[in-house]
């Protein structure tokens, strides 16, 4: 310990020397160094007048950050943050990616106190650097400053840095446009206003070009973002012409980049039949339904929601989609252990053609769901079998031959009151032309211990037949 004061007895002997030899410090653990008092030195220092000995200073100060919350501590409470802030005006670019670099480290926890000291103007005005290394610490060091706060996000919004951000994805260095990119998925994803900005300052055919991006992580993030965008702005997303390469990337051997392509193609199929259309031309119908034979329950399920969204649309629509060969797959998923998978099939089902449906074998997999002890994949079966029933007395003969009968009566129980009103409207649709169902399943449940099972099973036997039968039941299960 005395060699090592001896080293740093003095701030003017190092400031005179210009010089302060990080080494002759880090040699000695990070432990001792605190305990010898050199951080309050090492701050002074960032105060020189002479560039060498603040790069000295703070290079110092970023290796002994390194691993060691000690000294962050120690760095912190000896009032470093101002005058690393303050370094970020040099005209040295590596000094300021040095300070850049600290603050970074410094960043956890004390997030707000690095804005306090003005660092947010001050990293905006470096994005704008031509320096691609500077550019990079400066992205990295707002995205720290910005995670996890609205406040903070708030902030960096008042600074203008959004559309920096947004410039920044015309780099020609991966790792800006992805640091870049990243920060503004995190801020659409809470921050309409953020969103706007993005679109304003031209961030859309950026985006498209990032989806074509050699890294896959680039684009994700630029997907991401799209779908995020795609929740407010849809049609300015399609217009721009995003479709064709979000359905490019659902061919990529990147399971990652699949779901997020086909989330974005989920989001901007729904509630617009424009927007539905848009996805069938670009070629993506064939694609999602391929990637319903994927062994990951996600993909699964995100692909399948793509398919529900674009279902609900035109006939042509469903056309496509059974063209593709959608109906035996989303049936397989029936079975699956994943119930939000389960539920996605059963929605995209109860869209399509009633004669592929059946053809497909699908009536004993939808009342095998109505078992589901799931409320959601309860409407969804009851809500597919009504839409199978109506009109058709094939089709409701499959239903019944299949056992829907019982398991419909079990859920006129159901708390939820979507669940009821599907349920009734599929019992009613059954019951109404098969007057010898009503009467064997009443007959059956003539032993129950149910009084008013009992009742209206009594009911018809007294010559209520049926839809007034039906009805009647309904009513008293109520």
């Amino acid at each position: 310990m005395a060699s090592l004061q001896s080293d740093i007895a003095s701030r003017q002997q190092l400031a005179e020397h210009h010089v302060l030899d990080p080494g002759l410090l880090l040699r000695s653990n990070r432990g001792a160094i605190i305990a010898a008092n050199v951080v309050p030195l090492l701050v002074d220092l960032l105060r020189s007048d002479q560039p060498a000995v603040q790069q000295t200073a703070a290079g110092t100060l970023w290796d002994l950050t390194v691993s060691f919350q000690q000294s962050r501590d120690a760095i912190i409470a000896a009032g470093a943050v101002p005058p690393l802030v303050a370094l970020l005006r040099s005209e040295q670019p590596v000094l300021q990616q040095t300070a850049a670099g600290v603050l970074i480290r410094l960043s956890e926890g004390k997030e707000d106190t690095i804005i306090a000291a003005g660092a947010l103007p001050l990293l905006a005005a470096l994005l704008r650097s031509n320096q691609p290394d500077l550019q990079w610490i400066a992205v990295a060091a707002a995205q720290m400053l910005v995670a996890d706060c609205r406040q903070r996000r708030a902030a960096i919004l008042a600074a203008g840095v959004v559309p920096l951000l947004v410039d920044l994805l015309r780099s020609d260095q991966p790792a800006v446009q992805q640091t870049a990119a990243s920060i503004l998925w995190d801020f659409t994803l809470s921050c309409q206003q953020s969103s706007n900005i993005i679109i304003v300052a031209g961030g859309v055919p950026l985006l498209f070009a990032l989806l074509r991006a050699d890294l896959p992580t680039v684009q994700q993030t630029a997907a991401g973002i799209l779908t995020t965008l795609s929740k407010c702005c849809g049609d300015t997303i399609v217009a721009a012409g995003a479709l064709p390469p979000l359905a490019a990337l659902l061919r990529s051997d990147q399971p990652d980049l699949q779901y997020t392509a086909a989330f974005a193609l989920q989001i901007l199929a729904l509630d617009s039949q424009q927007r539905r259309d848009a996805v069938v031309a670009a070629g993506a119908v064939p694609l999602l339904v391929a990637l319903l034979r994927s062994e990951q329950p996600r993909l699964q399920e995100r692909a399948a929601a793509a398919v529900m969204n674009v279902a609900a649309g035109s006939q042509n629509n469903k056309d496509a989609i059974i063209a593709a060969g959608a109906v035996p797959l989303l049936i397989a998923l029936f079975s699956s252990e994943q119930l939000d998978v389960q539920r996605v099939a059963a929605g995209a089902v109860s869209h399509l053609s009633e004669d592929a449906i059946i053809a497909a074998g699908t009536a004993p997999l939808l009342v095998a769901l109505l078992r589901s002890d799931q409320q959601v994949v309860q409407y969804r079966a009851a809500f597919a079998l009504l839409h199978l029933a109506t009109y058709c007395q094939e089709n409701e003969d499959a239903i019944i031959a299949a056992g829907a009968l019982p398991l419909l009566v079990c859920l006129l129980r159901s708390h939820q009151p979507a669940v009821q009103d599907a349920t009734d409207g599929a019992l009613l649709d059954l019951l109404e032309h098969n007057e010898d169902a009503i009467i064997v399943l009443f007959n059956a449940f003539l032993d129950a211990n149910h009084p008013a099972l009992q009742e209206a099973a009594a009911g018809v036997r007294m010559g209520l037949h049926g839809l007034a039968a039906a009805e009647r039941y309904l009513y008293v299960m109520r």
